[in-house]
């Protein structure tokens, strides 16, 4: 049996009709997103310049999907001057709770042929 991603989880939240339930499985996938090893994601500081540090977080596409772990890559990042405070992914978990409701939001499931 094949396991859905969480990009493909979200998705299927799409068919629920009630917002608030739909918020609430969606928070749940997020406190899951937490909670995942940390083989599955990973954390990046690059100097910007003159002391100010951008710390990037990069997750795996086959247990994110392709188009969430491409947007998470692309808006997930924190600028800091602290260089020595280590980040782990709960530093950007309301990042990404924003990023799988905006998926949702903006999600349209595809028309099946007849």
């Amino acid at each position: 049996m094949k396991t859905l991603n969480y990009q493909q989880r979200i998705e299927a939240l799409k068919g629920i009709e009630n917002k608030i339930e739909q918020s609430t499985a969606l928070d749940g996938i997020v406190s899951e997103m937490m909670n995942e090893n940390e083989r599955l994601w990973s954390i990046y500081r690059h100097l910007q310049s003159y002391g100010t540090w951008k710390i990037s977080l990069w997750v795996n596409e086959y247990t994110w999907g392709r188009e969430l772990a491409a947007e998470i890559k692309r808006r997930c990042y924190i600028i800091t001057h602290d260089e020595n405070k280590e980040f782990g992914i709960s530093d950007f978990e309301t990042l990404i709770g924003d990023i799988c409701a905006d998926y949702l939001d903006n999600y349209e499931p595809e028309e099946e042929e007849e």
